[in-house]
């Protein structure tokens, strides 16, 4: 064994039960673990079409190796290179996994991790050098696109970020503009706005990258203690409505950050669509198996779960702009929210357990909820309020007018 420790699992059983196709490349394949599919596409006629799809991804690297050696000119030693690296690493490399490699002989497994990582590297290349269409059918489609990037941040589907670093950094400080690899990987997924996620974050993974991104929103030092008990109670979006919880969006991608303040419940962006629910899904499967303790995503899941129980709490926040429904009609963001909680183990502590606290207390307030009540019932909109401020304002001067009658009759 190497020193490495294992980062890369099998997503749990109880996990892909639940929606198989969100573990599973649809184009491309990467890394050991996803390297069996390969002899399987052939004997299976049901996998047919997406055997297809990925011998046409397998083709797409030998084109991309053969572009990769032409754009390296006289340097070609950068190739051996490359393949000295790997060897020398085979041992870490087979370390990251947490299920056997050994099945894979070693010349194999060399020539798997270069020519995927040669995939990636040229991938980045042209994403980074394309403002026009270029004869790529990867680059030029934005469906494949989307696909192959989706593809590279499933669990499963991942090389170790400590090989392609020492990999790739010579090749994108060449020809990305003097970038390292990390900067050039945190533009290709999106993640390099201000703040989303510190230049000195080490990640294990594409997949880790996205865990350290959700994270990294709550802030740079946050910790769970036994203080932060987990959420066992919590309204819903409409009934917390009902006692005048008012809900705010913030428009940042991948952010965990809720805050409730003076009753506006604030709440990052939630895009209801197919690569939101893959990243999250990976991202969870990755927490459940490297680091339960410390599952900051699948308490968020969590916490939206007890928010998210109904259509109407779906149209509630859609409305307030809190989730983007890309799926369809409300039942279908209900049932892939819900989904998302299943088979999900949860551990003792949550970063929400304060929040919902003071969501609790601001619910069971008799006199916040009369308020919200009449606040509902006569102040709802504009043409409601005015009524209701011309029939207060009618009141007062019928009442005025009876007062001032009395006194004129006891002056008399």
């Amino acid at each position: 064994m190497g020193s490495q420790e294992p980062c890369i699992y099998r997503v749990p059983s109880q996990l892909r039960e639940v929606n198989p196709e969100a573990y599973r490349p649809r184009m491309l394949l990467i890394g050991p673990l996803t390297h069996s599919a390969k002899p399987k596409a052939h004997t299976d006629s049901r996998c047919l079409i997406r055997y297809l799809e990925y011998k046409m991804m397998e083709d797409q690297k030998v084109l991309y190796k053969a572009a990769f050696t032409k754009r390296l000119d006289t340097d070609i030693a950068i190739l051996e290179d490359m393949t000295t690296t790997i060897k020398e690493e085979e041992v870490n490399i087979r370390a990251s996994y947490a299920v056997s490699t050994a099945w894979i002989l070693p010349d194999i497994f060399v020539e798997l991790i270069l020519n995927d990582s040669i995939f990636i590297v040229e991938f980045i290349l042209r994403m980074y050098e394309s403002h026009e269409k270029i004869g790529d059918m990867i680059v030029d489609k934005p469906f494949y696109t989307s696909t192959v990037l989706d593809d590279l941040t499933l669990l499963e589907n991942q090389l170790p970020y400590f090989c392609l670093s020492k990999l790739l950094n010579p090749i994108t400080k060449r020809f990305c503009g003097d970038q390292t690899l990390d900067q050039v990987i945190l533009q290709l997924f999106s993640v390099n706005d201000s703040g989303m996620i510190n230049e000195n974050t080490k990640f294990n993974h594409f997949t880790d990258l996205f865990r350290c991104v959700y994270k990294e929103s709550l802030g740079q030092n946050i910790e769970l203690t036994d203080s932060n008990s987990q959420i066992v109670d919590m309204k819903n979006a409409d009934k917390l409505s009902s006692v005048g919880v008012e809900f705010k969006v913030v428009n940042r991608e991948f952010s965990l950050n809720v805050s409730f303040e003076e009753g506006c419940l604030i709440l990052p962006s939630f895009p209801a669509d197919e690569s939101s629910n893959i990243i999250l899904r990976n991202v969870i499967a990755y927490e459940q198996c490297h680091d339960p303790e410390n599952a900051f995503t699948t308490n968020y899941i969590h916490f939206m779960n007890f928010l998210i129980t109904s259509d109407e709490d779906v149209a509630l926040l859609t409305s307030a702009g809190v989730l983007t429904n890309g799926v369809g009609r409300s039942s279908m963001v209900l049932k892939m929210v819900n989904k998302l909680a299943i088979g999900v183990l949860l551990s003792n502590q949550s970063q929400y357990h304060d929040i919902v606290e003071k969501l609790n207390i601001h619910h069971n307030s008799r006199r916040k909820r009369i308020w919200a009540k009449l606040r509902k019932v006569y102040f709802s909109d504009l043409w409601t309020t005015t009524a209701t401020l011309a029939a207060i304002s009618l009141l007062l001067l019928t009442l005025a007018g009876t007062v001032a009658s009395i006194i004129q009759a006891i002056k008399s």
